[in-house]
């Protein structure tokens, strides 16, 4: 299980439809208030891991997806960082694809940066 999946103030990961590219995959969404690959030592396949400034209040949406969430929703294409995605009609930048490397990484998922409170 990633870290902080199960901290009290963050709601808990659910599934639900996330429009790519005009294209509707269903994943499960997890929040987060925290690093996605450090704690594993974990790097991006593309892209970044989340920074402070992804977690401020009022922050750009941003999120992370799975390799299998990639393959799926952007047929595995690499321009995907920057480009837009929706979840809950919110909008949302990807930042970065990570490996299937950790069993804890696998499946079709999101993790989106929560504004810490």
């Amino acid at each position: 299980m990633l870290p902080n999946s199960k901290a009290a103030a963050e709601p808990a990961a659910k599934e639900v439809p996330v429009v790519c590219d005009g294209k509707s995959v269903e994943a499960q969404v997890i929040p987060s208030i925290a690093s996605v690959l450090k704690p594993l030592g974990a790097l991006p396949m593309l892209g970044r891991d989340f920074v402070e400034g992804d977690f401020e209040p009022g922050a750009v949406g941003v999120a992370i997806i799975s390799y299998e969430f990639w393959k799926g929703a952007y047929a595995s294409k690499p321009d995907v960082i920057g480009r837009q995605c929706r979840i809950d009609e919110k909008m949302f930048t990807v930042i970065a694809i990570v490996p299937a490397s950790h069993a804890e990484l696998k499946g079709k998922k999101v993790w989106v940066a929560q504004a810490k409170k």
